[in-house]
């Protein structure tokens, strides 16, 4: 197996954006936030959106640590549904952390 050297960046948002956000999705979807996310559900959106950029970090962990991630309260897990499909997926930490 090849080593692949990575970046890891963080994004945070201090106030609201000022331009006009993009335009819904055509056709039926849904943005749905996943209240305490079976870890099954978590890695398959991991693997299905992360495998193209060989994302690795949370297939790393066992289902215990990684389920101890997902149902802490600051953690939030919302799925893009398009025709009834998952279409992507983004988590957001709310942890503040004070410098």
């Amino acid at each position: 197996m090849a080593l692949v050297e990575d970046v890891v960046t963080y994004l945070e948002m201090t106030e609201r954006p000022a331009r006009t956000p993009a335009p819904a999705p055509r056709g039926p979807s849904a943005l749905m936030r996943v209240e305490k996310c079976p870890v099954s559900y978590y890695r398959y959106l991991y693997k299905e959106v992360g495998e193209p950029w060989l994302w690795y970090e949370r297939r790393r962990l066992d289902d215990a640590a990684l389920a101890a991630i997902l149902h802490r309260p600051e953690t939030e897990l919302f799925v893009l549904y398009i025709s009834g499909a998952p279409g992507g997926y983004f988590e957001l930490d709310r942890t503040v952390e004070h410098e």
